[in-house]
């Protein structure tokens, strides 16, 4: 296997992440007062974006199987998340508390996630390698156009 692009994969799927983590815990105040506010749930499509519907086959065919364990079991509790606050007609203060118990459990996985590829990707305290050539499973996910991931749209505040 080609370890340089495993780490690029590994290193994509980290960001990808990252990022979903940081937005679902940093922004956790501002989501529930917007549907505390104005009990709408449109705003939840840009707290839980993610690159995880994109990603395919090709790009996990670099990862090891523990790590791909690991990145559904997270994705699949953040889904859990996220169809709870579509779906539920809790008042805010239950759904505050029920938000911080899945963002606790949420995070164990995530942090096993991180600790498994920084491990992989960081194991010789190399740089992460530069890749060489282009692939379209990289690509694809890499030059996803629009998705800065620290926006959150919050016209629906001004509303």
């Amino acid at each position: 296997m080609d370890i340089q692009r495993q780490k690029q994969a590994l290193y994509v799927i980290l960001c990808d992440a990252r990022s979903l983590m940081k937005r679902i815990s940093a922004r956790k105040s501002d989501y529930i007062s917007i549907f505390a506010l104005k009990r709408t749930r449109e705003h939840f499509e840009h707290i839980f974006r993610s690159k995880y519907d994109l990603t395919t086959p090709d790009l996990l065919s670099y990862c090891p199987g523990e790590v791909i364990e690991l990145y559904f079991r997270f994705h699949d509790h953040v889904e859990q998340l996220k169809w709870y606050l579509v779906h539920t007609d809790d008042m805010p203060n239950a759904v505050d508390e029920k938000i911080t118990r899945d963002i606790h459990h949420i995070e164990e996985t995530y942090n096993d996630f991180v600790t498994m590829i920084e491990g992989i990707i960081f194991e010789d305290d190399e740089a992460l390698p530069p890749v060489p050539h282009k692939d379209p499973a990289l690509d694809s996910i890499l030059e996803m156009k629009g998705e800065d991931e620290d926006d959150l749209d919050m016209e629906l505040i001004d509303e």
